[in-house]
């Protein structure tokens, strides 16, 4: 059974956290670390690394001016995925410069999958247990069939990840864990490499995360 925190109403739920973001002006640019964030609520760490005083913000959300090599603090929430631009203007409203944030709708409800894999030419190059599992914590399990100095690549672009095994002989096996915080599609390739050492795919799959 459920019990209720301190301060909280019977099945109230407490509020998410605030993603925080490290925002860096130069004076060419402004730079988010992390450059990818999940929608909702951001607290923004503003530093002003140029050599005059700037403001910082979205639409009407805007910090006042901050010095050079001073910081300051801006929370705004944004409910829509996608790419946003963030402003800074130095004083007198020249010298503008604008830098963008992409939105990813998190994975609400995030769960534990195995998905086990298999490379090898009699394997059809790559073949996934399932093409379709939940977002969070997926589980690789690797099996080299027949192909020799085969590695899985896995990948996804929203937000921006990518691991790969180590190279496998025929009847290696190999995990990969990975922790996806979007629903999204992701490229699982099998690479060898060619006799020049360049990396060649020899097997696709795709993993659809719900």
């Amino acid at each position: 059974m459920w019990v209720a925190g301190a301060g909280l109403s019977a099945g109230a739920r407490p509020a998410a956290s605030p993603t925080r973001v490290t925002v860096t002006i130069s004076n060419s640019r402004i730079v988010f670390a992390p450059s990818y964030a999940p929608t909702g609520t951001l607290a923004l760490t503003v530093l002003n690394r140029t050599t005059g005083a700037r403001d910082f913000g979205v639409g009407a959300r805007r910090t006042a001016a901050i010095a050079a090599g001073r910081s300051a603090r801006l929370t705004v929430t944004l409910p829509a995925k996608g790419e946003r631009t963030f402003s800074s203007v130095a004083a007198g409203g020249v010298r503008r410069l604008t830098g963008a944030l992409y939105l990813f709708e998190p994975c609400a409800h995030p769960a534990t999958t195995t998905v086990d894999v298999s490379m090898g030419n009699s394997a059809g190059g790559l073949v996934l247990s399932q093409t379709r599992v939940p977002c969070g914590t997926v589980t690789f399990a690797v099996t080299d069939v027949d192909a020799t100095g085969a590695s899985l690549l896995v990948s996804s672009a929203v937000p921006p990840q990518s691991a790969v095994t180590n190279q496998l002989d025929p009847g290696g096996t190999a995990t990969l864990t990975l922790r996806f915080a979007a629903k999204a599609v992701v490229d699982c390739d099998a690479v060898e490499d060619d006799t020049d050492g360049d990396s060649v795919v020899v097997g696709y799959a795709s993993l659809t995360l719900f």
